[in-house]
């Protein structure tokens, strides 16, 4: 019963302050593209280094910075000790997915260049 009055209450809110809904869609949203849950650009590496597709020994080199609830980690990768990507994030995993975006990015910028 209270669950129904908190969720119509809620719901009734968002109505009268379509500002509020907004601010709090636009929020979600944006951390959903900063962290991008759809894709696991480490995974996708891995792969990639599975597949012989890039060639080399990945390590991460991954240090955090503020207090325990409120904690910045920045990742950086290295493929055969030469740094490819640097990425930030509010995990520990997230930082080591942006670190693997970039060096994805990079290797698909060698591959085009490459082609050429």
């Amino acid at each position: 019963m209270a669950f129904s009055y908190y969720a119509a209450t809620y719901q009734s809110f968002l109505i009268f302050c379509p500002l509020y809904a907004r601010a709090t869609i636009t929020t979600t949203s944006a951390m959903a593209a900063q962290d991008d849950p759809f894709r696991d650009w480490k995974m996708m590496l891995n792969n990639k280094i599975a597949q012989r597709e890039i060639m080399g020994r990945l390590e991460y080199e991954t240090t955090s910075k503020g207090p325990k609830h409120d904690q910045t980690w920045t990742s950086i990768a290295r493929l055969n000790g030469i740094e490819y990507g640097r990425g930030t994030g509010r995990t520990k995993l997230a930082a080591e997915n942006a670190a693997s975006y970039r060096v994805c990015e990079a290797h698909e910028r060698d591959r085009a260049r490459q082609r050429r």
